[in-house]
């Protein structure tokens, strides 16, 4: 490897901390994050960058050979919308969580994986091609997985207007793809 190649391989391996760092900032000092004023407009264009960024470092034989890997892809895909939501909802009722914040839990265990997740496979030396299958898999089912999903668990705890988040996951979706 060239000496890039290795700075970005140490800047890559410690995602853990830059997580770990992220997350007691949020929940210490929330506000640090206001500070950002990203506007909506640029989500779409990030994520494309962040999602061809990731397709860079995947080849097509990866990508081809995660393709062969029916069952691993169909066991993700009823882990990811079958067991997270109902996990997520079992755990809110468990904790007793105010309603917002039970439905926000089952909000986000009913979206897909993202992009972080394949950089986490590629660091831990796992199947970055089936990851990255898995992710896009996952992204396109969103659409309308996540709204229905949401509807269902916590339709009962707030008002979930599944067809207007069905909406908005739709144009988050083909943003990136749209350019």
């Amino acid at each position: 490897p060239t000496a890039f190649e290795r700075t970005c391989g140490r800047v890559a391996s410690l995602y853990p901390a830059y997580v770990a760092f992220g997350a007691a900032l949020a929940l210490f000092r929330p506000e640090a994050y206001a500070s950002f004023g990203v506007p909506p407009s640029l989500f779409g264009p990030a994520l494309a960058l962040i999602m061809l960024a990731m397709g860079l470092t995947t080849d097509a034989k990866e990508l081809a050979a995660a393709l062969g890997q029916r069952r691993a892809l169909a066991l993700g895909m009823a882990l990811q919308y079958g067991l997270m939501p109902a996990l997520a909802a079992a755990a809110a009722s468990l904790l007793a969580l105010p309603a917002p914040l039970a439905a926000g839990v089952v909000l986000l265990f009913s979206c897909p994986g993202g992009t972080a997740s394949n950089l986490v496979t590629h660091l831990a030396g796992g199947d970055v091609g089936l990851s990255v299958l898995m992710t896009s898999a996952s992204t396109l089912a969103a659409v309308v997985a996540t709204p229905a999903l949401t509807a269902f668990y916590a339709g009962a705890l707030v008002p979930v207007d599944a067809g207007a988040m069905a909406a908005s996951a739709l144009l988050l979706v083909l943003a990136p793809c749209l350019g």
